[in-house]
């Protein structure tokens, strides 16, 4: 376990040289074999130690993109039946932090 965090270190701290998480995971493995750091393992599987690497950091920001996402899909069911209950324009803005233009829209979609 701790020449994987040494092996995750090291990616880390090539990306921030890099800032390209491929290129990083790339030097890491390098550098890890170089050094015998689970190199008898990377030697054999660095090809899926890369892609395996790529899908979960690709998996992480898919998933703070689908909270973004449904923070909106939320942000804008409020704003729509706060609509639907008379509230001003004003209000819903102040509540869901949405622009006016937006929440207008919301307005002429729902025919109110």
């Amino acid at each position: 376990m701790g020449e994987y965090s040494a092996f995750i270190e090291r990616v880390r701290e090539f990306e921030k040289e890099t800032n390209n998480l491929e290129e990083a995971i790339k030097k890491a493995v390098i550098y890890c074999r170089d050094h015998d750091i689970l190199k008898e393992f990377l030697e054999k599987n660095a090809t899926e130690v890369l892609n395996m690497l790529m899908t979960e950091w690709n998996w992480d920001d898919a998933l703070a993109y689908r909270y973004e996402e449904g923070r909106g899909e939320g942000l804008e069911k409020v704003a729509r039946n706060a609509l639907a209950q008379g509230a001003s324009l004003d209000f819903i803005q102040k509540i869901t932090g949405l622009d006016i233009q937006t929440i207008t829209g919301f307005q002429m979609n729902s025919g109110n």
